[in-house]
């Protein structure tokens, strides 16, 4: 006869996704965030590197401003910074 004093395949499966589940969950607590003080200064200090290129350049810099990027053109320079988090501008005072 068989010994079944052990666990299935499906109890072990079932069990190793809820761990993983929990570890997903926890994933949040232990990444460090960044504050939205260092996300604003962040943005002005690329908003400042596009002054600064169209004030040597002596040339016109588009600023375009989409949901996931801020981007500089000039007539030779482009750059480009990407807004991994969603940040608000409205409730930015």
């Amino acid at each position: 006869m068989l010994n079944k004093s052990g666990f299935t395949m499906i109890e072990t499966l079932f069990v190793l996704m809820i761990m993983c589940m929990l570890f997903c969950l926890s994933m949040n607590i232990h990444i460090p965030q960044k504050s939205h003080t260092k996300k604003i200064e962040e943005i002005t200090h690329f908003l400042y590197q596009a002054k600064l290129s169209a004030m040597s350049q002596k040339h016109t810099v588009t600023v375009t401003f989409s949901s996931n990027d801020i981007s500089f053109e000039s007539n030779d320079v482009s750059h480009s910074f990407c807004l991994t988090i969603m940040i608000h501008l409205k409730n930015i005072n």
